[in-house]
């Protein structure tokens, strides 16, 4: 229902009235499931959504919406992105159970610090631990370093390249708090900063200097109808749900071999059926 009512139908003048049927409907869906819902609680009650946990998407939407307040208020200001950079990377590390536990183990007594680890993201929203807020932070920091500078592409390759090694220096010194995407620790972080940062040298050469893009064809999809092409892996498991097919969920696509094969075998069916919606302009608003 949700789909129907957030996609983009093609704006060719056909079939306007069923585009816009289809969007009543899925708004209709949206409202009557919201209205059904129920759930059974930990302690065994009956519950409606909960919305302590936003998922990924929100997540991401919560990640923009902490670097937009930071960003905007000083945007004129150069070296304001860089600042806000190291002080995301110095708060995500203070908020690592084990700088806690070092700092506040005198200080407090052992159900005073417990408290005050479960509650320090609450407090913080929306930048919660700052592991998100701080690499879409470091791609703002990128971002100003390549659009709108007048520096040579010469300066602007080395800067990112010694950018990158910076994160990734910062990283491994920072390796004794964890390396954990689920506990966004400052090291996996920087590490990832810097994976992108040099991806995206090199991607800008190519496609930007050098001009060489017919290569990403396949993929083109998944980049500029991407909340589609995310989604689709749901559909693909609920339409296994209700029909009843079970054999995608043997093993033996899920382990070795024949797993690695079948990842890339799932990603391109994906991006085909992704590629195909494109085309046809079915996509999902973002």
């Amino acid at each position: 229902g949700c789909s129907l009512f957030i996609s983009v139908y093609p704006n060719n003048g056909k079939h306007a009235r069923l585009h816009k049927a289809l969007q009543y409907i899925g708004l209709a869906m949206v409202v009557f499931v919201y209205a059904i819902f129920r759930r059974t609680t930990r302690t065994g009650d009956v519950g409606w959504i909960d919305f302590s946990y936003p998922e990924i998407l929100g997540l991401i939407g919560l990640a923009y919406f902490a670097i937009a307040v930071l960003y905007i208020p000083f945007r004129k200001w150069k070296w304001s992105p860089v600042v806000w950079l190291l002080a995301l990377v110095a708060y995500n590390a203070a908020t690592m159970p084990a700088v806690i536990n070092y700092l506040y183990a005198n200080a407090l007594p052992l159900e005073q610090g417990i408290w005050f680890v479960r509650h320090l993201r609450g407090w913080a929203w929306p930048w919660e631990n700052g592991s998100s807020a701080s690499m879409v932070m470091a791609g703002v920091v990128l971002s100003t370093l390549y659009l709108g500078s007048s520096t040579s592409l010469r300066k602007k390759v080395f800067t990112a390249i010694g950018y990158a090694a910076a994160t990734g220096v910062i990283g491994y010194l920072l390796v004794p708090l964890g390396i954990s995407k689920n506990r966004g620790t400052p090291t996996w972080c920087l590490w990832t900063m810097s994976a992108c940062i040099l991806s995206f040298v090199l991607l800008y050469w190519i496609c930007d200097v050098k001009k060489k893009t017919a290569w990403a064809l396949p993929v083109y999809s998944a980049g500029s109808n991407t909340l589609t092409t995310y989604l689709l892996p749901d559909y693909w498991e609920m339409l296994l749900g209700v029909t009843g097919i079970s054999f995608f969920s043997m093993q033996i696509l899920h382990s070795g071999w024949t797993g690695v094969v079948w990842c890339f075998v799932f990603t391109g069916i994906m991006l085909a059926i992704s590629t195909y919606l494109t085309k046809k302009q079915v996509r999902l608003a973002l």
